[in-house]
């Protein structure tokens, strides 16, 4: 905490509790190979196909 306040006791420090219930992966190929179909499709103007999204339960 003294990195960012005099004291552990300041009432400005706040904590938050976060628990996910899903999260979205996204699964894809590596750069060299995303980045090449990146730029077969800007020189053929069409969407490349380089990660496919999923989502999980936590």
């Amino acid at each position: 905490a003294k990195a960012w306040w005099d004291s552990a006791e300041d009432p400005n420090i706040r904590v938050l509790k976060v628990t996910p219930e899903e999260a979205e992966v996204w699964d894809g190929p590596g750069r060299l190979v995303a980045t090449a179909k990146m730029l077969a499709a800007a020189a053929t103007n069409t969407r490349p196909d380089v990660a496919k999204p999923r989502t999980v339960p936590m």
